[in-house]
């Protein structure tokens, strides 16, 4: 199933000052293939390459295509690309055998353990109980949305302009900046499969939507914001979520959480 040509890739690497000096798309022009972030560099444990991508290192088999992939993709990228690609039909026919796919042919989804970080241990929780608890909560413009492959998992990849902060307990985060985040639900074409992993119950973030965040800036510098919750945002009511332990009388608006953020640092409440 590999199609990529492994002497060509070798003899266009000899070819490396060459290529260093060929021109690269401009970060603002609209069709660069963007990996990462414009502002972060994409590393071997911290990449992810959408459909489209994925598709143009699979068929680019020509001397050409290739030397225009060399130059738009790391070359460790392209393998680890190719090696999960290759591994995806034989995974997928494991949990057909197992009857472990869902009635549309997706992967079962698991909530993550992340989910409950700012719920209360015991009973019912508010969306209000977790803004409380939450260290980051912020209205999220999605600016897009895209499947694909994230270091080495399928997934799902949305960068979002921070619409407002409404809380930071760290002060990093500011309006107006651009970060991305990521969810384990995606929906994709490889050739004629699909591979999936559905949320029923759950709105996903698409472009042009506000969603508000709850989560956290990892401690190393970087743009990824780690989400714990999410939920729509339409006309400054939040929307539920089906989370299984979330209160679903809980609606609230956004204006009801700048308030709990002020009386919190005016040191009443207790967020």
């Amino acid at each position: 199933m590999r199609s990529h040509n492994y002497i060509a890739v070798l003899f266009l690497a000899a070819l490396g000052l060459a290529l260093i000096g060929a021109p690269k798309a401009s970060p603002e022009a609209p069709e660069q293939r963007v990996l990462a972030s414009a502002q972060e560099p994409v590393t071997e444990i911290s990449w992810f390459v959408n459909e489209e991508q994925i598709r143009l290192i699979m068929e680019s088999v020509g001397l050409e295509e290739q030397q225009q992939l060399l130059l738009e993709f790391p070359d460790f990228l392209i393998d680890k690309v190719l090696r999960d690609v290759e591994s995806a039909p034989v995974f997928k026919d494991f949990h057909i055998e197992q009857d472990k796919l869902t009635p549309e042919g997706c992967y079962q989804y698991w909530p993550l353990h992340i989910e409950r970080k700012y719920a209360k241990e015991e009973g019912l929780s508010t969306v209000e109980d977790l803004f409380s608890n939450a260290e980051v909560a912020l209205i999220a413009r999605i600016l897009k949305s895209e499947s694909g492959l994230s270091s080495g998992d399928f997934g799902t990849r949305f960068d979002f302009e921070v619409a407002e902060v409404l809380k930071d307990s760290g002060g990093t985060i500011k309006n107006k900046d651009l970060l991305y985040s990521s969810l384990t639900t995606f929906d994709l074409y490889l050739g004629e499969k699909r591979y999936c992993r559905l949320r029923n119950g759950f709105d996903q973030p698409e472009q042009g939507e506000l969603f508000l965040l709850l989560g956290y800036r990892p401690d190393r510098p970087t743009l990824f914001f780690r989400v714990a919750n999410y939920f729509p945002v339409f006309g400054g009511k939040i929307g539920l979520q089906q989370y299984s332990w979330l209160d679903q009388g809980s609606e609230t608006r956004i204006e009801v959480l700048r308030e709990l953020a002020i009386e919190a640092a005016n040191g009443v409440g207790g967020v």
